[in-house]
C-alpha cells in the first residue's frame, strides 16, 4: 500500500517531527511512503538563515532526518504521479486544499494536529471540506465533527520515545519552557511568565529552549537555539517543572518529554494538553492567560516536595501509555479501513 504524507516543509514543529517518525515506521512495515513537501522556499532566506546556522554551529534544524525514505520538494502536485488507491495524508491545517489538486481515484485525508488559535476563512473551509480525517487527539474530535460531520476516522496520537527522554538522577533547581513565535504557543505570554517568574522567584534559574532568536526581555534566561535531542533531555532533568502555557495544541510532545524526564508539567487549559494532564493527578492545569494562576501552580509544583514527586510518578506513568508502536498501530488500523473499500476523500 502507497503512503504519501503533504507537510509544509522541513521545520522543528511537533508536526513535522510525528509525520517523520510516523513515515518511517510505516516504511519499516513495508509501506510504499514518501513525504511531500508543497511549501515554495523562498530561497533568500533561507539561505540567510542557513548561513546563520552554520556560524553558529547548528546542524539538524528540522526533523524529516528521521525519515529514510523518498522525500519530494514540489508546491505543483500536478506534476507528480500518484497510484490508483494510494492513500495522501494532508498534515495540519494548511496543507489540506492541496487535496484538491489531486486526481479523484487517490483516497485523501486530513490529519488533524490542532486548531489554529486564529480560526481564519481558510481554517474553518478546509476543516469544512467533505474529507475523511484523523486527529492526535479525542479533545478535538467534538470540533472536527462540528465542522464535518461524520468524518473523524479514528485518534492517532502521538508517541514518546523513552529512549531519548529518560530520568538521568540530575539535580533539579530550575523551571523550563520553549519558545515559539506562532500565535498558537502564546509567544507574548511566554515571555510574560518567563518574566513574573524570575521577578518573584529571582534564584531559580529559568530555561528556555527554541528555534528562533532570544525575544527582549528575557536576558536573563538560560537560552538554547536548537539543541540536539540529548541535551533537550539533560534540560528537561535539570527543571523540577516544565510549563507550557500555549492557548492552543493537538498533542504536545513537551508535555510527554518532560512526564518521561521525571518533570512536573504546569499548562494552560489548551484542548491537546486536556487529552494528557489531570489536574492535580499527573499535572497542573490553569487556565490560559491567566499569569495568577500559572504562577500558583509554580509555586505547588516547586516547592511543595510532596506534591512534585507525587505529580512527577504519574505523570511518568502517563507517559508510558503513548508509545510509537500504539500510535503506529492506530495508524494502520486507519489504513485497513482505506484498503478495505472504506470512507474516501
Amino acid at each position: 500500500m502507497k503512503v504519501s504524507f503533504l507537510i509544509p516543509g522541513d521545520n522543528r514543529s511537533g508536526g513535522v517531527r510525528v509525520t517523520a517518525i510516523m513515515a518511517e515506521m510505516l516504511r519499516n512495515k513495508g509501506y510504499g511512503v514518501r513525504i511531500i513537501c508543497v511549501q515554495k522556499p523562498k530561497r533568500l532566506v533561507e539561505l540567510k538563515k542557513k548561513i546563520e546556522r552554520k556560524l553558529k554551529g547548528i546542524k539538524d534544524v528540522g526533523w524529516l532526518f528521521q525519515f529514510k525514505g523518498e522525500i519530494v520538494h514540489q508546491s505543483d502536485l500536478s506534476r507528480l504521479t500518484f497510484d490508483e488507491g494510494e492513500v495522501v495524508v494532508s498534515v495540519g491545517t494548511y496543507t489540506v486544499e492541496k487535496l484538491l489538486e489531486l486526481p479523484d481515484y487517490v483516497n485523501k485525508l486530513r490529519y488533524n494536529h490542532g486548531f489554529p488559535a486564529v480560526f481564519d476563512d481558510q481554517a474553518k473551509r478546509v476543516w469544512a471540506l467533505d474529507y475523511p480525517s484523523i486527529t492526535v487527539s479525542q479533545t478535538l474530535v467534538a470540533g472536527l465533527e462540528e465542522l464535518s460531520p461524520n468524518s473523524v476516522m479514528g485518534v492517532v496520537p502521538n508517541g514518546i520515545d523513552t529512549s531519548q527522554y529518560y530520568d538521568l538522577g540530575l539535580e533539579r533547581n530550575s523551571i523550563g519552557l520553549f519558545y515559539s513565535r506562532h500565535p498558537n504557543k502564546a509567544p507574548d505570554f511566554i515571555v510574560r511568565v518567563a518574566q513574573a517568574i524570575h521577578q518573584k522567584w529571582p534564584d531559580i534559574n529559568v530555561y528556555i529552549v527554541s528555534t528562533q532568536s532570544l525575544p527582549e526581555g528575557l536576558g536573563f534566561v538560560k537560552y538554547l537555539q536548537y539543541p540536539p535531542v540529548e541535551k533537550i533531555n539533560e534540560i528537561y532533568n535539570r527543571c523540577r517543572l516544565w510549563i507550557l502555557p500555549s492557548d492552543t495544541e493537538g498533542l504536545p510532545g513537551p508535555v510527554l518529554e518532560a512526564q518521561s524526564c521525571g518533570t512536573v508539567i504546569v499548562t494552560t487549559d489548551n484542548d491537546g494538553s486536556l487529552e494528557v494532564v489531570k489536574h492535580d493527578l499527573n499535572g497542573l492545569i490553569a487556565p490560559r492567560r491567566d499569569l495568577d494562576g500559572i504562577l500558583e501552580q509554580v509555586e505547588r509544583a516547586y516547592f511543595d516536595e510532596e506534591v512534585r514527586v507525587r505529580l512527577a510518578a504519574e505523570g511518568f506513568q502517563t507517559a508510558r501509555d503513548y508509545t510509537w508502536a500504539v500510535a503506529l498501530e492506530k495508524m494502520e488500523a486507519v489504513l485497513a479501513k482505506f484498503e478495505a473499500g472504506g470512507k474516501q476523500g
